[in-house]
């Protein structure tokens, strides 16, 4: 399931990017522990800025930075420096519970894959 895309420039029209929120953002029905999680705005912006930030990743490859290599995993080493210095800048005062939050998120994500799975 694809969180976003990147639709490069075309016969004139600008570059843009979709994100698909079904994609994007997890079923927060599965875990009352992610539903809580989720309350939080900081939450949100994770996931959205995931894939988001993916996808802006393909834009600077294709248009500013361009390099050798496999495209995803390019667009994934932006995503990542993209991430850190948006939340550096809007979370600075929460930067230190992230270490705390992120790898449960993750095993909530792989929860939530596995209980789907096997329904």
């Amino acid at each position: 399931q694809c969180p976003g895309l990147y639709h490069e420039a075309w016969k004139g029209e600008p570059a843009w990017i979709e994100i698909f929120i079904d994609n994007a953002i997890p079923n927060v029905e599965d875990s009352f522990a992610f539903r809580f999680l989720f309350k939080f705005s900081f939450i949100q912006d994770l996931y959205i800025s995931n894939a988001l930030y993916h996808e802006i990743g393909h834009h600077i490859h294709k248009t500013k930075v361009p390099e050798y290599g496999e495209r995803e995993q390019i667009a994934d080493r932006w995503k990542k420096h993209l991430m850190k210095g948006y939340f550096r800048q809007r979370y600075w005062c929460k930067m230190a519970l992230v270490r705390i939050v992120w790898p449960i998120l993750k095993l909530t994500k792989k929860c939530s894959k596995y209980l789907r799975k096997h329904r």
